[in-house]
């Protein structure tokens, strides 16, 4: 599989997810393809903090989302279970070149998802963490930030 990131008008980027129902080895590739589309397209002056798997072309409730420290952090079927105090967000996307939006996003929201190991976490995000983790969810369900 090439990690190339899908850019619009492709209609993949236009599918929601499917859940995974089990983490096997073809699922913990398919993360380590996404880690890797990530990291070769993060440049200092275009910091990539956040991959949805349908990005690269695939059909899954992935991504990986980076820290403040620079972490990464994969997360399947991520959900974001809480959030609130609305904040305006200056926006751009990997796969929409040449776009900036402003869009109307919680500055606090805490998502729940699982390890590799299939292990159930929760992580309280601020800020512009916060605002990735709601662009990468609205990517696994087929929505852009042009919408």
């Amino acid at each position: 599989m090439s990690s190339k990131i899908l850019q619009v008008p492709d209609k993949k980027l236009r599918v929601k997810c499917k859940e995974i129902q089990i983490i096997n080895k073809s699922v913990e590739k398919e993360a380590f393809d996404l880690l890797e589309a990530l990291k070769e397209f993060d440049r200092w002056y275009f910091p990539v903090n956040g991959l949805a798997a349908n990005q690269i072309g695939l059909n899954k409730r992935i991504v990986i989302f980076r820290t403040w420290s620079r972490q990464s952090i994969t997360m399947i079927n991520p959900e974001i279970i809480s959030s609130s105090i609305i904040f305006p967000s200056l926006e751009i996307c990997a796969s929409i070149p040449r776009t900036l939006r402003l869009k109307k996003r919680k500055l606090l929201t805490t998502v729940q998802y699982q390890d590799l190991q299939g292990k159930i976490k929760t992580l309280k995000l601020f800020w512009i963490s916060s605002f990735t983790m709601q662009q990468e969810i609205d990517h696994l369900n087929g929505k852009l930030i042009i919408d």
